[in-house]
């Protein structure tokens, strides 16, 4: 995780990640949706990401888990 955020600051970093995350897989596409477009929405610079996610397929993966949670 980055240095410097709290575990607050770290919770709402994933939060936003997966709500932007699902946002754009939903509008764009997977292939089409960019870990740019979506640090881009989060504010946070693309190096970043790499902190809470180690690719696009992670954070598109753990969007279908919680979905999929949600469900039961």
């Amino acid at each position: 995780m980055p240095k410097g955020l709290n575990e607050y600051e770290k919770q709402e970093i994933t939060n936003s990640l997966i709500e932007q995350g699902k946002i754009l897989f939903s509008e764009l596409g997977f292939q089409k949706t960019s870990i740019n477009e979506i640090t881009k929405k989060v504010g946070i610079a693309p190096g970043t990401f790499y902190k809470f996610y180690n690719s696009k397929e992670e954070l598109y993966f753990e969007i279908l888990e919680r979905e999929e949670d949600q469900l039961r």
